[in-house]
């Protein structure tokens, strides 16, 4: 049958929920599918006009005619749907294969054995320890030993290269015990690999009794380098088993599913937690689609019904469009309720933003450097809490001429990389001398006032193609305003908030002044002490304009102060 054909024959079914089943000329079954309504879902592959992915594409080229099966429910057609693909396995489905296989941890025999995770056995002379089901666990075994006794992850041998060159940044900072400064003995590097095995095969109860026990008799010799070294191993032991924090309820079991994209592949991560510890994790490459909502329809039904244990708790990143048939049919399954939701905000939330981390950082490693700038991108837009990635970055900074004058430049990137037909200078019509807060200000506002002329055209139906004429989505900006005048700082502040209102565009503000982030901001990130990291994130929900004398600014501003001590 043709195109037309099958576009004709479709039109004719009802709208029913259902199964279809497509097949080629071979009358192979090359794709089943399930419908709410099966005639506006199987007429959808054969309109003119539809656009597609690859895959659906290559699928609709190949199809020659279809079956269906109606349904009495959505609920049947999808454990219907379930049964069939588990028994056709159809070509154009997608595959549930993750990258698991049985893994090791390797141990060299050598004068200075080395211990590393690895995927397989090979034919040498090494000892290796497994094998473990779950590469996760395996690869997390391996690094706890490395971290707990100090080991290095270097490519240097030993002991042709002791003494050549300085100690790398592991050394420096405490996670390597610096065998290449000449000062760790090879007894010494030996029994703390024999300890590193012993903790992975029996756990750490008995390594830090016998640890305790050498570095007091190490004391009591005097051998205060020793010493050291042991309460080192026993400090980092500690502190590296005293394992992931328990983020959920002990008694819960709870799988995290996230999914993410590239324009050639989609990628579902699975987090499954047991006894509020993260114990595996599966990643699914689905390649030749975009599609991640048609990814995510069929992948929770077919990894959860096809012969997978199913959790009392599923947390997804989005609902499939049968979120309550497959919540029906993962009920009946598991033979008691199974909560399948979406969080909004505490510790689950942030584990599906781990999950969809995980997944785009698959796709990074499969896809290259295209795939690394969007999960760049794509960190920031979770960060900052944007709905999207933020496809066009400005950067300012002033330079100031030996003349008195001053140039600021504007740098631009684009999807994640320097565009150099974005890059701008701005020579300073307004400031006189040095003033570079001033000039920033200038800046600021010529490059509003091109946006809004280029717009103003375009409203006109007289489009251009000048950079000016489109709006970055994030605009950033640090400590514009740290010496002026209060009274001008309070200007141009409102000079901010009026340009964020018209043009939409994102403004990352980085200052010290809390009052002057509780006057501008919709979300606050504090930042911690170094290591920095992210210690509170919290929405500003104050109206606009904003009375710095209220009771409401003044308790945020409280608030604020209060997280940002660190005595």
């Amino acid at each position: 049958m043709t195109k037309a054909e099958l576009y004709q024959k479709a039109c004719m079914l009802p709208l029913l929920p259902g199964v279809y089943i497509i097949r080629d000329k071979s009358d192979t079954i090359i794709y089943i599918g399930k419908a709410k309504r099966l005639r506006i879902r199987v007429s959808q592959y054969f309109r003119e006009g539809v656009p597609h992915d690859n895959k659906v594409s290559q699928m609709i080229a190949h199809a020659y005619a279809f079956d269906v099966i109606v349904c009495q429910s959505e609920f049947e057609a999808l454990v219907l749907e379930a049964s069939q693909i588990k028994a056709h396995t159809p070509k154009y489905n997608i595959l549930l294969k993750d990258d698991k296989g049985y893994s090791y941890i390797k141990v060299t025999r050598e004068a200075w054995p080395r211990l590393s995770f690895v995927l397989q056995k090979e034919e040498d002379d090494a000892e290796y320890i497994g094998p473990y089901t779950s590469s996760f666990a395996a690869r997390q075994m391996a690094e706890t030993a490395l971290d707990a006794f100090l080991l290095p992850r270097c490519s240097k041998r030993f002991p042709q290269d002791i003494g050549k060159g300085r100690p790398c940044l592991n050394a420096h900072i405490g996670k390597c015990m610096a065998v290449c400064s000449g000062k760790i003995s090879c007894e010494n590097y030996n029994q703390a690999v024999k300890n590193a095995v012993h903790l992975i095969r029996y756990g750490k109860k008995d390594i830090l009794k016998t640890l305790n026990e050498r570095m007091l008799e190490a004391s009591d010799r005097l051998e205060f380098e020793t010493a050291a070294l042991l309460r080192d191993q026993i400090n980092a032991i500690t502190k590296v088993t005293a394992g992931q924090k328990v983020v959920v309820e002990p008694e819960v079991e709870m799988d995290v599913v996230a999914l993410a994209g590239t324009p050639s592949s989609v990628c579902a991560a699975v987090l499954r937690f047991r006894e509020g510890r993260l114990t595996d994790k599966r990643e699914f490459l689905f390649h030749d689609t975009a599609d991640i909502a048609a990814v995510r329809e069929e992948f929770l039904p077919r990894y959860y019904l096809d012969d997978e244990q199913i959790p009392k708790i599923i947390a997804v990143d989005e609902l499939p469009p049968d979120s309550e048939a497959l919540q029906q049919a993962l009920n009946e399954k598991r033979g008691s309720e199974v909560q399948l939701y979406v969080p909004q905000r505490g510790d689950k939330a942030h584990l599906v933003e781990m999950a969809h981390t995980n997944a785009v950082e698959r796709l990074a490693r499969e896809s290259g450097r295209y795939a690394r700038e969007e999960k760049l991108l794509d960190e920031m837009a979770q960060v900052l809490g944007l709905s999207k990635p933020p496809r066009t970055i400005e950067s300012y900074d002033i330079s100031n001429w030996g003349d008195g004058t001053s140039v600021c430049g504007m740098v631009t990137f684009r999807d994640g990389k320097p565009y150099k037909a974005g890059y701008r200078k701005f020579r300073m019509k307004t400031v006189l001398g040095t003033d570079d807060y001033a000039s920033l200000a200038e800046t600021v506002s010529r490059r509003a006032a091109e946006y809004e002329k280029y717009a103003a055209l375009a409203a006109q139906g007289q489009g251009s193609d000048n950079y000016f004429g489109q709006k970055p989505d994030l605009l950033l900006m640090d400590e514009p305003y740290g010496q002026m005048d209060i009274k001008l700082r309070f200007y141009l502040e409102d000079e901010v908030v009026r340009l964020w209102k018209e043009t939409g565009s994102t403004v990352l503000f980085i200052t010290h002044n809390i009052e002057e982030a509780v006057y501008l901001a919709e979300r606050i990130l504090i930042l911690s002490n170094k290591p920095t990291t992210i210690k509170e994130d919290f929405k500003v929900d104050l109206p606009r304009p904003r009375d710095v004398t209220s009771p409401e600014f003044t308790k945020i501003r409280q608030y604020v102060t209060d997280q940002i001590k660190w005595w």
